[in-house]
Formats: C-alpha cells, sequence, structure tokens
C-alpha cells in the first residue's frame, strides 16, 4: 500500500539535485527482512506459555470435574495449536515479529538491505561516484543512508548513524512522503554548503523514479 506520491518524491529528488552536485535514489521497501527467527521465538513461547498453564490446571483442579479436558491427552494437541497460532500470527500481523527481534539485529537487516538496494540498482557505476541512497523500510520504520565513494568525507560512518537515528525518530512519528522530502532536502543544503555544489557536469546517471522494493 502506497503512502506517498511518486510524482512528488520524484520532483523533490530533482530539486535536490539542482541543489547540489550529487545524485539522490530512493527507495521504499515493505520489510528488510522476513525474520524467520521471530517465528521460531514467538511459537516456543507460546508453547512454554500453554505447558505451564496446563501443568497449573493439572495441579490445582482449575476446571474441577472438567481439569481431564484441558489435560491428558490433550496437551499435546493444545501445544501444536499454540504454535500455529504464533505461526498465523506471524504470518498476518508482520509487526508483532519485531517484538521479539533485538533492536541492533534489525538495524543490521536494515542496513543489508540497503546496501544490496545499492548495489541492485548500480548505483556505484555512476561516471561520478557521488550518489546517495535514501533507504526506507516501512516495516521497521527505520531509515537507512548509503552513500557513494566521492561522497563519504562529508558523510561518514558516524555523520551517517546520526542522521539515521534522527530521520528514523521521525519517520515513527510523523508522515512518511514529509519526511523523504525533509531528508532530501537536508542532505543536498549538506552537500552544497560542504564543496559539492552544483556544477553542471555529473549529468542525470540515475532515475529519479522513487523504488518501491
Amino acid at each position: 500500500m502506497k503512502i506517498f506520491s511518486e510524482s512528488v518524491i520524484q520532483e523533490a529528488i530533482e530539486n535536490a539535485e539542482k541543489n547540489c552536485s550529487a545524485e539522490f535514489s530512493v527507495v521504499i521497501a515493505q520489510s528488510s527482512d522476513s525474520y524467520q527467527a521471530a517465528y521460531l521465538r514467538w511459537m516456543m513461547l507460546l508453547q512454554i506459555s500453554t505447558a505451564i498453564i496446563l501443568f497449573l490446571v493439572e495441579q490445582f483442579k482449575v476446571f474441577g470435574q472438567w481439569h481431564d479436558l484441558y489435560t491428558g491427552h490433550w496437551t499435546a494437541a493444545l501445544i501444536l495449536i499454540s504454535a500455529l497460532i504464533s505461526y498465523f500470527f506471524c504470518l498476518f500481523v508482520p509487526k508483532i515479529r519485531l517484538i521479539l527481534i533485538d533492536k541492533n539485529e534489525i538495524i543490521k537487516k536494515v542496513r543489508e538491505a540497503a546496501l544490496a538496494s545499492f548495489s541492485d540498482l548500480r548505483l556505484h557505476k555512476t561516471s561520478h561516484r557521488r550518489t546517495v541512497l535514501i533507504f526506507i523500510s516501512q516495516l521497521e520504520k527505520r531509515i537507512d543512508l548509503v552513500v557513494d565513494i566521492k561522497l563519504e568525507g562529508i558523510l561518514n560512518e558516524v555523520k551517517i548513524a546520526q542522521l539515521e537515528d534522527i530521520y528514523s525518530s521521525l519517520l515513527k512519528k510523523g508522515n512518511q512522503e514529509k519526511i523523504i522530502l525533509k531528508i532530501l532536502k537536508e542532505l543536498s543544503e549538506l552537500l552544497k554548503e560542504n564543496g559539492f555544489p552544483p556544477d553542471g557536469t555529473k549529468g542525470n546517471e540515475i532515475s529519479n523514479k522513487p523504488v518501491n522494493a
């Protein structure tokens, strides 16, 4: 489901590129990973919880004369059902997968997906080597920035990490389209003021159309 206007973002990319001597690419991905580990973790959690509940039912005869219905030969079936419930919840409600995934693991997955997009789109193959990828991962509400070699002096790892945290925090609170426009404007201004003003030599080697991944 799109929650942004392609034409608005494309125009913003064009304006950003007119303001400095770099090119920009925007990729909007539904998610950066399937997080298969989360399926297993949720299944184990619900299975253990079910087993504990059944144990307490057996020990304290919670349901009186009906307690046999919930214990004994039903134990294995109920544990299996809990595993299936957790699987389908993870499948159809993707956000709950992230609850049992460490924050650093999420950041790593988004980074890996951003680097893969940078390579797949051949953004490192421009003649000027001054490309910025703005990668938005919607499930994780995370933004990752990848820059080509000529821009690493200005947008180094420390600076990028700071910007990613700032923009990701804004993404969790605000409108996705407005955040993208803000990033394009601020990055183009930053590059313009730090040695990359518009010089008319870079051409337009990358499509300005945002990519849905």
